[in-house]
């Protein structure tokens, strides 16, 4: 079977939701959005998992830490588009062997 990395792209603030519970920690189905992208990560076989949050997000680290506790958080300390989220990640997709 082929490696497979995961690199989810949580970063976005959620502004236009007008609350303060960030975005991917509403709740779904009794489930934070991020925890349904994360079961889901989980269930198709991955070897590694990159999830890219912004610096002022503690919440949502927290979650994924407890969530999935040998998946990697990168920082994105600058909004400077998906492109540049992605680039936090690359010490996690540089050493990909396999589907990223």
């Amino acid at each position: 079977m082929t490696d497979l990395t995961i690199i989810i792209l949580a970063a976005g603030e959620g502004t236009r939701m007008k609350s303060s519970t960030p975005k991917l920690l509403h709740k779904v189905a009794g489930l934070p959005i991020i925890g349904h992208v994360l079961n889901a990560s989980n269930n198709v076989g991955r070897n590694e998992l990159g999830v890219i949050t912004n610096p002022d997000n503690n919440l949502l680290s927290d979650f994924i830490s407890s969530h999935v506790p040998n998946a990697q958080i990168f920082i994105q300390n600058e909004r400077k588009g998906t492109a540049h989220a992605a680039q936090m990640a690359k010490p996690l997709w540089e050493k990909a062997k396999g589907y990223v």
